[in-house]
């Protein structure tokens, strides 16, 4: 878990009564915003795959479980699925790597769910995101080389291996208006950006060297 947040005092207790009783792999609580308790630390999806970041509504939505997770805050993984799966890849450090962990599960037959009734605290999203496209969507940006090669090249490979091939494409488009539109002709991010997202394409996890 984070080190910025931490659990409700029942958390455990609630999440190794669901995990042993519904023979669960991987568990975890909502994570909660830590300066206002009625809302969620990130917008989450609701059933009808609107987000909201409101507990009580996500709550309404979803009922005791949530069939996804938001890793890894509060993750309570048992034995058997780091046996089977694994730990996360260092490859992946600063951006990803609970999602590619995440998908491993998935893919070995392990289905993670989020108890709504347990909770975690940790700050609100500290993800900084940039409006893009008239501001109808938001895009991940920070004003680091390192940390978009990472972004960029990590979700890629993630996007490629395991969800959907269609948000690379999608991504490509948003990022080519952000770079050379929003951001007005922003070449040189823009070229690191597409050399990013080949790494993520060829598995190659070296580039962000070249920022250390």
């Amino acid at each position: 878990m984070d080190d910025d947040g931490y659990p409700s005092k029942d958390c455990l207790n609630i999440l190794m009564q669901y995990a042993e009783t519904h023979n669960s792999d991987y568990v975890m609580p909502v994570s909660i915003d830590i300066d206002n308790n009625e809302q969620l630390s990130w917008p989450t999806r609701k059933k009808n795959h609107a987000k909201t970041e409101c507990y009580k509504e996500l709550y309404e939505s979803w009922g005791d479980v949530m069939d996804y997770v938001t890793p890894f805050n509060g993750s309570l993984l048992s034995k058997k699925c780091i046996d089977s799966v694994g730990y996360v890849n260092k490859d992946f450090f600063i951006w990803g790597d609970e999602y590619e962990h995440y998908w491993r599960c998935k893919k070995a037959g392990i289905h993670p769910v989020t108890i709504m009734n347990a909770k975690f605290y940790h700050p609100s999203q500290k993800l900084p995101l940039q409006p893009c496209f008239f501001g109808l969507i938001k895009l991940p940006y920070v004003d680091s080389p390192l940390r978009m090669v990472c972004l960029v090249r990590n979700y890629t490979y993630i996007y490629k291996k395991y969800d959907s091939k269609l948000k690379i494409i999608l991504k490509l488009i948003s990022y080519s208006w952000f770079f050379l539109i929003t951001r007005k002709l922003d070449v040189k991010g823009f070229v690191l950006y597409l050399k990013s997202v080949l790494d993520g394409l060829r598995n190659d996890f070296t580039r962000h060297r070249d920022f250390l």
